[in-house]
This record gives structure tokens, sequence and C-alpha cells, in this order.
């Protein structure tokens, strides 16, 4: 089901309504499930998925001439940003707020919880994600482009196949084969 704005759209814009509709129904599913892995909230990745359409919209031109495999990959790239922007947004509506107004109508103060990364969980992530950028460098060329096309652009097996003019049994086998080597590189850490 479209959401309302995007079904106005594609009613108005006699141009680009069919082409933007077009995408939201190939994409919107999927643009969905990213933004839900990163904020973690079925209303929020909603509002993830509008907000990112109706930036998609605002330069529908740019799109429309984009390569066909290009689009994905930049619908996950839009998607991925409108959602750490929302999750920032929220972080920043939450600090602000200090004082509160109790039945009373006096004002008190309250803390507000900082749920933060400390310094030292920081570090760490930084440090694993580097090494693991190490490792995926590492691999064969077509073994690190199937691997980001599958985990970093969130294309399924057939995707990546019908892209590089693979099977899906020769994508399937590629992908166990990197992430075998990438943990045998990288030691228990990752699963």
């Amino acid at each position: 089901m479209f959401p309302l704005s995007i079904a106005l759209i594609a009613i108005i814009d006699q141009t680009n309504g069919k082409f933007f509709s077009d995408l939201y129904k190939e994409y919107g599913k999927k643009s969905y499930y990213i933004a839900l892995k990163i904020v973690m909230n079925h209303h929020d990745a909603e509002e993830v998925v509008q907000d990112t359409f109706l930036k998609i919209y605002k330069v529908i031109e740019k799109v429309h001439n984009l390569p066909r495999e290009k689009i994905a990959p930049f619908i996950v790239i839009c998607i991925k940003h409108t959602a750490f922007d929302l999750i920032e947004k929220k972080r920043k509506r939450v600090e602000t707020v200090d004082l509160i107004y109790d039945d009373d109508g006096e004002e008190k103060e309250y803390e507000v919880a900082d749920d933060s990364p400390l310094p030292d969980e920081i570090v760490i992530s930084k440090e694993r994600a580097m090494n693991l950028g190490r490792c995926i460098d590492s691999l064969s060329e077509k073994q690190r482009h199937i691997i980001l096309l599958r985990y970093y652009y969130g294309l399924s097996e057939k995707e990546i196949a019908d892209l590089m003019s693979m099977s899906e049994s020769a994508v399937s086998s590629c992908v166990d084969r990197a992430k075998k080597s990438l943990r045998e590189r990288i030691g228990g850490d990752y699963r």
C-alpha cells in the first residue's frame, strides 16, 4: 500500500508519476526493512521510507537518468542517511529536554539519560570496523564486489546474479567462500 503523499505524487505528476510509483513498488518494501534494521521501530521506519522517497522525488529527473544498476544502491544510501538523520534528530530532542512541569505547575529538573556509547566502546567498534574493512579489501575483486552488494547495499543473491551476469548458485558459493575467508582472517569476533 502506498503512503498518501507518494500516491498523490504518482497521480498528480504526469511526467514522472509512473516512474516514481514503479520505483516505490520495486524498492519500498526493501527500503522499509533496511530502515527498520537501523531505527528498530516500525513507525520510524515508515517515516524514514516516506521521507526518503519524498527526497528522491525532488531529484527524480536525476534518478530517472541513472543506469538501472545504480538505482538500488542510490536508494539504499538515501535510506541509510535518512535513518541516521532521524536517529540524530531524536537524540538531540531528548538532550534538549531538561525541565519538566509537575502536576502543581512547578518546574522540576530531571536528568536525561544519555544512551550514547562510552569512549572505549567507540574505539573498539572503530577498530573492528577498520579490521573488517582491511579484510574485505584483501578479498578477490569478485568476492569484494559481491560481499558489498550483498551486505552493504542489501541486494539479494538473485539481484546480484542478474547484475553480474552470474548464476544464483555461483553468487551463493562466492558469498560463502568470502564469508569463510573473512571468518578465518578476522577470527571468532564476527558471525
